[in-house]
């Protein structure tokens, strides 16, 4: 069998996949999360913190029907952030955060 480069390079993809998930399974659930925050960006990160003020104020439909948030940035947060908020398990803040990014996705599914 030849070896391409566009096999090669397949190869190379599969291998890097499975090191980067075998690396995030064995990363404590905080490094993990802090990973997955800084990851966001800051543009998103601020979306993120505004959709958090209100849901802790009780107005985040007001919010997300607004102007205020980016539907997408939310989006993107809740793929990025979610899995690592599940590693950290019954940790209080853990789960507020994942009820806030939950309420704010029906929210956003809710509207489309």
């Amino acid at each position: 069998m030849k070896l391409t480069t566009k096999l090669l390079n397949k190869i190379i993809k599969e291998e890097k996949a499975k090191l980067l998930n075998e690396s995030i399974e064995s990363m404590s659930p905080l490094v993990a999360f802090a990973n997955a925050w800084s990851g966001l960006g800051s543009m998103v990160s601020e979306q993120v913190t505004l959709m958090m003020n209100a849901w802790y104020e009780a107005r985040l439909e007001d919010v997300l029907r607004g102007d205020d948030v980016n539907p997408n940035a939310i989006r993107l947060a809740a793929d990025r952030l979610m899995p690592s908020l599940d590693m950290l398990g019954d940790n209080p803040d853990a789960v507020e955060f994942a009820e806030a990014l939950n309420d704010a996705m029906k929210i956003l599914d809710s509207g489309e």
